[in-house]
């Protein structure tokens, strides 16, 4: 994570209009007011489907489950069964989903990925399982 302050200067006068000469400006008043701003471009760091296992015979609705975690302790993510994304998205840990696998016979790849606040992005390891 990286960050910054950013200073804001402000100066306030009774006059809508500021005259043209230094010599008739009235009195005025400076505030200052420093913010500090936080700035994400750090990808989820730890990511990995936790279930099923790679290599498992699966049936029926399956649970998926996965592990994640960000710099910024806010993440959700999401599941794909062969590229086709599955909603919603888990929001809360522990990060689970379900996958109808009923009628679709053969192999399968399972992949999570996490997204923070910022929109930065990981993806786990894939995880081949099989419907027999």
């Amino acid at each position: 994570m990286d960050g910054f302050a950013v200073e804001l200067f402000h100066r306030q006068s009774g006059h809508k209009h500021q005259p043209s000469t230094p010599s008739k400006m009235p009195a005025q008043r400076d505030s200052r007011h420093t913010r500090f701003l936080d700035v994400d471009n750090t990808p989820p760091a730890y990511l990995a489907v936790t279930a099923p296992y790679d290599g498992a015979q699966v049936s029926g609705v399956v649970t998926l489950s996965a592990t994640g975690s960000d710099n910024m302790e806010r993440v959700s993510i999401a599941f794909q069964v062969d590229g086709n994304t599955l909603t919603p998205f888990a929001t809360t840990a522990p990060y689970t989903g379900t996958w109808n696998s009923t009628g679709l016979s053969g192999t399968h790849t399972i992949v999570a990925t996490a997204y923070d606040r910022a929109g930065d992005f990981a993806r786990s390891a894939p995880v081949t399982v099989t419907v027999p």
